[in-house]
């Protein structure tokens, strides 16, 4: 498995008595690895039971490793069904990578440790778990784990912004598929999305849609549910990005739909709605905005919701108090881009109804906030813009140059070498 090797893998395990799985919880383990990378879900749920059951009967001086094995395995599962909250914390006491007396496999431990610590936003202790299996994997020459732990890294730094890092990890993560060869395997189309994702928030849409369109007959042929919701949410941004509204709403509705094939919540379940919501509301359908915002939250992307909704409407002052929370800070808001956004949508009451337009943070010379807790980072674009004033317009630009700093923008990106061979 750690070679990619997944088919020698799956025959050599044919050729061992079936009964062997039942009371072997190394076996049950392995068993359990192979039905996994070939999508037999319930076959592998049933050899990881079977693997907990033969625990006891591991003598001592081989039960670390045994159980470090089987709490990897059962992390790999979770990330791939989408079932990682309540894994991790049941799967800790497990996991012995410290004492495993194999490294190898203690690599792997920290790889999936980490990313399954990274999607339940356990930022700081799988930051340290992956390094940690990095230098491991890297100690141990081990390209399935360092691509692992360097793709999740990437995740890591997109998920708190720093996009230039981000990309620079995913670029060593394909410098080492390009270098041994894996071209359809599924840790490649997981980094070929988020790098696409990481392209698409530095404003390269080309580039970030073009790793997209490397990534998609890959997750077609491999079993990452996780991954194929993050390309459909990805085509989606890009699509709404370009106006492409009906098309966007299509790959937000795609990965609702996958997210329901999942044990457990994605961390994009609820996006999907939400961006679903402003392609309607783009494309004129408003009965399902309203119906939503009748129960939604009052967060930055919410509030910003509802004043399109006003202005699809020509409600000017209700646009101006939806974004009102957003401007004041009191608003949660999940990336400065909301922030922007708000602005923007608050300059189109001000000049539609002539009245002066309220202060806010880039009126009053002071930048927006940058010290609100930072989620997932989604660039959406603002049709408010066209329709600012050219007063507006200069703090947008002075707004935007400050945000920079959190966003940096490449001149320039790399077209992929790998995938293209068989």
């Amino acid at each position: 498995m750690l070679d990619g090797e997944e088919a020698t893998l799956g025959a050599l395990l044919a050729g061992l008595p079936p009964a062997w799985a039942d009371g072997d919880a190394e076996v049950a383990t392995i068993t359990a690895a192979d039905r996994l990378a070939n999508g037999r879900w319930a076959e592998a749920d049933a050899l990881l039971d079977a693997a907990e059951r033969a625990i006891p009967d591991v003598p001592p001086a081989r039960r670390a490793r045994v159980e470090t094995a089987l709490a990897t395995v059962q992390l790999l599962r979770a990330r791939r069904l989408g079932d990682v909250e309540s894994v991790v914390g049941r799967t800790g006491s497990m996991l012995h990578p410290d004492s495993a007396d194999d490294a190898e496999l203690a690599a792997l431990a920290l790889m999936n440790l980490g990313i399954a610590e990274t999607w339940t936003m356990r930022l700081v202790d799988g930051e340290r778990h992956l390094r940690e299996g990095l230098a491991l994997g890297r100690k141990v020459g081990r390209p399935y784990v360092e691509v692992g732990c360097l793709t999740a890294l990437g995740v890591q730094a997109h998920l708190s912004h720093r996009l230039h890092l981000a990309e620079g990890l995913l670029q060593q993560a394909l410098a080492i598929i390009d270098r041994v060869g894996w071209s359809t395997q599924p840790i490649t189309g997981a980094a070929y999305v988020t790098l696409g994702a990481v392209m698409i928030d530095r404003g390269l849409l080309a580039e970030g849609e073009r790793w997209l369109e490397w990534a998609e007959p890959i997750l077609a042929d491999a079993p990452e549910p996780p991954a194929s919701v993050g390309l459909r949410h990805a085509q989606g941004m890009v699509a709404f990005s370009r106006g492409r509204l009906a098309e966007a709403l299509a790959a937000f509705e795609e990965g609702e739909r996958l997210t329901g094939q999942l044990r457990g919540p994605h961390i994009l379940a609820v996006v999907e709605r939400q961006w679903q919501l402003r392609a309607l509301l783009g494309l004129g359908v408003l009965e399902p905005v309203r119906a939503a915002l009748a129960d939604a939250g009052d967060d930055a992307f919410w509030c910003n919701l509802r004043a399109r909704l006003c202005l699809a409407e020509g409600d000017a002052a209700g646009a101006a108090a939806a974004v009102a929370p957003v401007l004041s800070g009191d608003a949660f808001i999940y990336h400065l881009v909301f922030e922007i956004e708000a602005m923007l949508l608050d300059a189109s009451p001000a000049r539609a109804s002539g009245s002066p337009r309220r202060p806010n943070a880039a009126s009053s010379g002071r930048s927006p906030s940058r010290s609100r807790k930072a989620g997932r980072s989604y660039s959406p674009p603002c049709p408010a813009r066209a329709s600012c004033s050219s007063a507006f317009r200069s703090t947008a630009r002075l707004t935007l140059r400050t945000s920079r700093r959190c966003r940096t923008i490449s001149p320039g990106s790399s077209r992929p070498t790998t995938g293209r061979q068989s």
